[in-house]
């Protein structure tokens, strides 16, 4: 439930992350509170062998506003899900343990919190090329939540991060929108999914968050590591077909509903490039006429993409889905 005393609870996942762990948290604990605002850290310790638990502990006992729930490994989406219903704030964020927050997140967020809106959408800076990439702009926003929508649908200025996501809990709550269990990509499933259901949503410019992803920084050993090509695409082979049936529910909201299938159309197009990288583009292609509906939803640039990656398999494919020689 949520308490009148917090307005803000700050969610992250732990899973053996040593080396970023006290500066993540350094940086969301000695930040100055606006008045009339407070916030809590839910660190869920998702059965970290590294000594991550113990750092997680020793925070909980130097600041009040940092709670621990330990568990057994059951992968970050799970471990989020525990900490949305563990939470107390009327409002949620996500911050991933290998990442940092600007000084002023706290501050900057505090004003955008407010009644009446069930999602506030804010900015990250990347470490990787110095910038601020695909940013979320107020005038995206000025016909409403359905305008940025409905220009989603063919510009697609869409970000699938949870940690450029402050959410309304109550709102999250009756949704029941979890995060999807045991996969990877489960947040191209599930921001699609907030968007999609929530009423209003208003926009902070400011690049509030700080995304480790400078090659130096790991980044790239794990998210583009082949052993775990066989997750990754399981993972999408998940979120595609979840995100069709949410486009469904909609069949009387045509935004919505493209928006939904947009969405789709991209996770698929994820899919494939990666299938092609890991070899398996033949084997994947086999699936794909059950996709075929998406393909007024994808960019036919995507198309040219797909043959560069997969050589002869990718133009193959390519043709059997544009129909061209």
């Amino acid at each position: 439930m949520e308490h009148a005393g917090i307005t803000l609870s700050i969610i992250i996942p732990v899973y053996n992350v040593m080396a970023y762990l006290r500066p993540c948290l350094d940086g969301l604990l000695n930040q100055t509170c606006p008045a009339g605002f407070s916030y809590e850290v839910l660190l869920a310790d998702d059965g970290s062998t590294d000594g991550s638990g113990a750092v997680c502990e020793e925070y909980a006992k130097a600041f009040r506003q940092v709670r621990v729930l330990h568990r057994e490994n059951g992968g970050q989406s799970a471990a989020r899900n525990q900490a949305i219903r563990a939470a107390e704030g009327a409002w949620l964020a996500f911050v991933d343990s290998d990442d940092l927050v600007r000084p002023e997140f706290l501050a900057a967020l505090a004003g955008e919190l407010k009644d009446g809106r069930d999602v506030v959408l804010y900015n990250s800076y990347s470490t990787r090329d110095e910038t601020i990439r695909a940013p979320f702009r107020a005038a995206q926003f000025a016909d409403g939540l359905d305008g940025y929508l409905r220009r989603c649908i063919v510009e697609y200025p869409f970000v699938t991060a949870p940690w450029r996501y402050a959410v309304r809990r109550q709102f999250l709550m009756e949704q029941g929108l979890w995060f999807h269990e045991g996969i990877y990509h489960e947040d191209c499933e599930w921001c699609p999914k907030v968007l999609a259901r929530a009423k209003t949503a208003s926009v902070c410019e400011q690049a509030l968050y700080v995304y480790r992803d400078a090659p130096e920084q790991g980044r790239d050993s794990t998210c583009m590591n082949p052993a775990r090509w066989a997750k990754r695409l399981d993972g999408f082979g998940q979120v595609v077909p979840a995100l069709k049936a949410e486009a469904a529910a909609f069949a009387n909201d045509p935004v919505r509903r493209g928006f939904l299938l947009r969405s789709a159309a991209l996770a698929w197009q994820q899919r494939l490039i990666l299938a092609a990288a890991a070899g398996k583009l033949a084997e994947i292609a086999r699936e794909e006429t059950a996709n075929r509906d998406l393909l007024a939803y994808t960019p036919k640039r995507f198309g040219l993409c797909l043959r560069l990656a997969g050589l002869r398999g990718g133009t193959h494919l390519y043709r059997k889905l544009w129909g061209e020689h």
